[in-house]
């Protein structure tokens, strides 16, 4: 379907591909969220909540599970990373390819 998009339509998309994207090597199949979300968040139609939760919701159960452990873990590297930053006293203005190479 190309053009207009309803929630409808993303939601019939998302059960269909759920079970068939089983690993990041089909990202073409995951590729085929972009046209739905990105045309439902240009008309206001979904939330950032709700666009994040369809794309997790077309993924196979066991590569959505990975993902975010994968998520849960950097988020959670980003804070103690930060903390210990600030316990001395490196504030602020860290460059991005600096946290990059810190994170890495």
């Amino acid at each position: 379907m190309r053009g207009k998009w309803s929630v409808a339509n993303l939601n019939d998309l998302v059960a269909e591909r759920s079970s068939r994207i089983l690993s990041l090597g089909d990202f073409g199949a995951i590729t085929e969220f972009f046209s739905p979300l990105l045309y439902l968040r240009s008309k206001n139609r979904l939330s950032q909540e709700d666009r994040v939760r369809k794309f997790l919701e077309g993924l196979h159960p066991e590569l959505r599970d990975r993902v975010l452990q994968r998520l849960q873990y950097c988020y959670l590297r980003t804070i103690l990373m930060i903390l210990c930053l600030e316990r001395h006293g490196i504030r602020g203005t860290l460059c991005p390819q600096v946290l990059q190479q810190l994170f890495a």
